[in-house]
């Protein structure tokens, strides 16, 4: 499982200084993967920055992968159907889009 923070760096997370937002479960990592694979060309160009993470590691994410993030969630929400998929994608778009305003990163720290 993999859990994404808003934070200013990997530290804050660590010291418990950051803000939470969701788990992305192992389910909706596993549609994702599915999409991924089944893409015809790069239709889903970013789809990578979701299922590429590493679940016992951590990423940072960088401002310019933070905002393809949000084009590929704003993509996503409209092609998946599965609606507790789709309520995750809206809930992390909404978050990334907070976390873009405060000027601090998006962390993805796996268990």
């Amino acid at each position: 499982m993999i859990t994404f923070y808003s934070a200013k760096n990997l530290k804050e997370v660590f010291n418990g200084n950051a803000t939470i937002f969701l788990n992305f479960q192992n389910k909706i990592m596993s549609q994702l993967i599915k999409l991924y694979n089944s893409q015809e060309g790069n239709e889903y160009k970013f789809l990578d920055l979701l299922v590429k993470l590493d679940p016992y590691g951590d990423k940072e994410f960088t401002d310019q992968e933070l905002s393809n993030l949000i084009i590929l969630l704003k993509q996503l929400i409209t092609t998946v159907h599965d609606n507790k998929t789709r309520e995750f994608l809206i809930s992390l778009k909404v978050f990334c889009e907070e976390v873009r305003k405060t000027g601090n990163k998006l962390i993805a720290a796996g268990d």
